[in-house]
């Protein structure tokens, strides 16, 4: 008697990524930009405070 038999693999897991550490990341960068920004922004209006007198 023969038989024929076949394996299917299982369908492959879903994987699920963490993006934490990137999205951490992304929020520090735009922290130190609007850090860097805020004092561009104070001596340039110091510098219109000087000129505007």
């Amino acid at each position: 008697m023969f038989i024929l038999n076949e394996k299917i693999a299982p369908p492959p897991r879903q994987q699920i990524f963490n993006d934490y550490d990137r999205q951490d990341a992304a929020i520090a960068k735009r922290a130190e930009d609007e850090r860097w920004m805020e004092h561009i922004i104070e001596a340039f209006l110091g510098k219109l405070k000087l000129i505007w007198k």
